[in-house]
C-alpha cells in the first residue's frame, strides 16, 4: 500500500469510528436520564412512602405503622382512607373520606349526619365516639360540598384536626389512597 492510499485509509478509518461514537453513547445518556427521573417519576406519580403519626385514626392505624400511598390511583369515594394535605398547615394526614363532592355533612348531638341521614360509622368507630364541629363546621349546620372538594374526618374525634376545622379538602389536595403496610403492621 503506498504512502498517500495509507493515509487515505487512515483518515476514512478515523472518520468512521468517530460516527460510532455517539451511537454508543447515545444508549448510556438515556439511561443516565432514565435513572434520575424514574425515582421522582415513581414519587410523584405512582407511589410513596407514609408513616402514621399521632393517634388521630386510632383504633385502625397507630402510630409508626409505614405504608405505600397509592398516588392519583382512583376517585376517593365515601369511608376510603386517603392521605391529605391538610389546607390550615399543608402538612400530610392520614384521614377517612365522610363526603364527597355533592353531599350534604352536618354534626349534631355527636352524630354526623350524611344526605341527611345519620352516618353509620359502626365498621371503623369505637363504640359509643361522639363526633361534635369545631371551627368550620359547627353543630347543627349542614353545608354542601362543592365540586372537586371532600370531607374528611379522623376516625379518633376527640383527637385530630380535620375537615370539621379546615374546611373541604380539595381533590388536587388528596396525596392518595392507602396501599400496603410494609412496617410495624401488626401493632393495631
Amino acid at each position: 500500500m503506498e504512502q498517500s492510499e495509507y493515509q487515505s485509509f487512515q483518515v476514512e478509518h478515523k472518520k468512521t469510528k468517530n460516527r460510532r461514537r455517539p451511537l454508543i453513547l447515545l444508549p448510556l445518556i438515556i439511561l443516565g436520564i432514565l435513572i434520575l427521573v424514574a425515582p421522582a417519576f415513581i414519587y410523584f406519580f405512582v407511589a410513596r412512602p407514609f408513616v402514621v403519626s399521632g393517634n388521630s385514626m386510632t383504633p385502625a392505624f397507630v402510630n409508626g405503622q409505614k405504608f405505600i400511598i397509592n398516588v392519583g390511583r382512583a376517585l376517593p369515594a365515601h369511608g376510603k382512607i386517603v392521605v391529605v394535605n391538610s389546607p390550615s398547615d399543608h402538612k400530610a394526614y392520614i384521614r377517612r373520606i365522610i363526603a364527597i363532592p355533592g353531599d350534604t355533612i352536618m354534626v349534631k348531638n355527636g352524630n354526623v349526619y350524611l344526605n341527611g341521614y345519620i352516618l353509620n360509622e359502626s365498621l371503623y368507630l369505637t363504640p359509643g365516639t361522639k363526633t361534635f364541629g369545631g371551627t368550620f363546621l359547627k353543630d347543627g349546620v349542614t353545608l354542601k360540598l362543592p365540586p372537586d372538594e371532600y370531607f374528611v374526618m379522623a376516625d379518633n374525634r376527640s383527637s385530630g384536626k380535620d375537615s370539621r376545622d379546615w374546611g373541604f379538602v380539595k381533590t388536587g389536595d388528596i396525596i392518595g389512597t392507602l396501599g400496603k403496610c410494609y412496617s410495624n403492621c401488626s401493632s393495631k
